[in-house]
């Protein structure tokens, strides 16, 4: 009886066959040291050829060269929020004169191969690109059973004998393989499913890459190592900011914190970047549908201070926020990043009733008021005088506040755009539970042809114990005119007025108006 000496490092089965099976032993185990082998440098032995020189450069044999991300100097990252990336990194490369191919590997599956721009650094006229592939056939045992139809392998299984397993292997060719179902031939029969341990195969076939790969087809007048710099688009990196706005006990001051959510859905890691966010909207011509990728879940951060690990700065007609230290973002995974700080900024609360244009085009529903929602948002400006001033990107601010045992509570959210320093930022809540409002429609009438007039009383209880100010927005379509209010009003826009109402505390206001609209 003899053991294969690689049982054990495969931590499998401990393999022993009988002596008139050397011969098999002797194919199996040479193939698992092969398999071994395949699976620890398929990316740098199999595919490459030969490992890496020395030196870090990338190196090949004949005109056909490699270059891998450790050959990698640098890594700078570009995210935008329109999920877009834009990768800038530099390799070392070792290449003859004259035309050559090189493999350019560990770039993202979501790669836009058409944006791809290379150029040498060490001689900027050296480099010019020929031809580009790019090529991802993933290894994955699905592609390589394809591979292999109509193709001989090795079936490995085993049985037990007194006791001890044994090897067994036999020779099979597959003849079809659809849905995890695979058909094989072995000897003169035709088996579905047999059942096997293991599948040995002879060769890795041609195409299949265990990453995303570009080729490239090289004209190169400087022979030797060189600097070269690759940029490319890619879809899969995104980020979005995300705000806490923690109001103060008498809903006068705030606290806001801001973070950055990024997320790398590109199919490769980036290691130890210099990153760099955009925060604007670049015009993009779509050739094709974007991919959707999970939300990432968002955390609420503590009031703990915030390092300030971003530099602001205006770039083209976006705003650009570049990390002072380098990362990394591993694939498949959300980072979240401190953005802005700022305390104590000064905040006022607003009440507002926003009607309907409907309301002027047929009467409402007779003998019972409409209850109208009273809206609550919180607003203040981003200014330096107010202890902010700065661009804020477009994101979701999540609001909170202490109740009197000092338990904070979460009160509502909002989402607000890109707002530039010396904006307001207005954040709506929710709905106020202790102001009512009823809406009655008192008279409509038909004066001539499409002309039409309505008048209202709007009553708003308080059922506070502080005095409020409501703000009464009515959107009114057509040629229209207040005859007549009890309250003062503006004209805000071409289709609309807003009403003041002020309230005393556990009192009601009745909001009367009367107005003619043309259609």
């Amino acid at each position: 009886m003899m053991s294969c000496p690689l049982a054990h490092d495969w931590g499998t089965i401990g393999f022993v066959l009988p002596a008139k099976d050397e011969k098999v032993m002797e194919e199996v185990c040479g193939m698992r040291r092969w398999q071994r082998y395949l699976v620890e440098g398929l990316g740098m032995i199999i595919l490459l050829g030969l490992p890496l020189h020395p030196s870090g450069t990338a190196k090949g044999q004949g005109n056909e060269h490699w270059s891998t991300k450790e050959h990698r100097q640098s890594l700078s990252l570009t995210i935008y929020n329109t999920n877009l990336g834009l990768v800038t990194e530099r390799r070392t490369v070792e290449l003859p004169e004259g035309r050559v191919k090189l493999r350019f590997t560990d770039v993202p599956r979501s790669i836009d191969a058409t944006s791809v721009q290379v150029k040498s650094l060490t001689d900027r006229d050296a480099l010019s690109l020929i031809e580009q592939q790019y090529r991802f056939d993933p290894l994955t045992p699905e592609t390589l059973l394809k591979r292999y139809l109509g193709k001989e392998v090795i079936l490995v299984g085993t049985r037990l004998e007194e006791n001890t397993e044994t090897v067994q292997s036999q020779r099979a060719t597959l003849l079809s393989y659809e849905q995890n179902q695979a058909v094989w031939k072995i000897g003169s029969e035709i088996v579905i499913n047999p059942s096997y341990r293991e599948i040995h195969f002879p060769t890795l076939p041609e195409g299949l890459t265990p990453q995303p790969t570009l080729v490239w087809l090289l004209r190169n007048s400087h022979a030797g190592r060189q600097t070269i710099e690759v940029s490319y688009l890619t879809e899969g990196l995104d980020w979005q900011a995300h705000y806490v706005l923690h109001i103060g006990p008498e809903g006068t001051q705030a606290d806001l914190k801001g973070w950055v959510t990024i997320t790398n859905h590109s199919g490769t890691a980036y290691e130890d970047a210099d990153l760099s966010l955009i925060a604007g909207q670049p015009r993009r011509v779509s050739e094709r549908p974007s991919p959707r990728y999970p939300r990432a879940v968002q955390t609420m951060a503590a009031k703990a201070p915030v390092e300030e690990q971003f530099a602001e700065r205006r770039f083209f007609e976006y705003h650009l926020y570049r990390l002072n230290r380098r990362t990394s973002l591993p694939d498949q995974q959300t980072k979240q990043l401190s953005l802005i700080s700022a305390s104590d900024m000064r905040l006022t609360k607003e009440y507002v009733i926003n009607g309907q244009r409907t309301y002027y085009l047929q009467r409402l529903r007779p003998g019972q008021p409409v209850r109208e929602e009273v809206e609550v948002a919180v607003r203040f400006e981003n200014t330096q005088d107010n202890h902010l001033g700065v661009a804020l990107p477009a994101g979701i601010v999540r609001v909170y506040q202490a109740d009197a045992d000092d338990h904070e509570r979460f009160v509502g959210e909002d989402r607000i755009p890109h707002t530039p320093d010396g904006e307001p930022i207005r954040v709506r809540v929710g709905t106020a539970f202790d102001i009512v409002a009823e809406r009655k429609q008192t008279e409509y009438q038909k004066m001539a042809d499409r002309l039409f007039e309505s008048a209202f009383e709007l009553t708003i209880r308080n059922r506070k114990q502080q005095d409020v100010t409501v703000l009464v927005n009515e959107p009114i379509s057509g040629d229209w005119e207040i005859i007549s209010a009890n309250y003062p009003y503006e004209k805000t826009t071409a289709g609309s007025v807003q009403f003041t109402v002020p309230i005393t505390a556990q009192r009601e206001a009745v909001l009367v108006y009367r107005v003619r609209v043309r259609y």
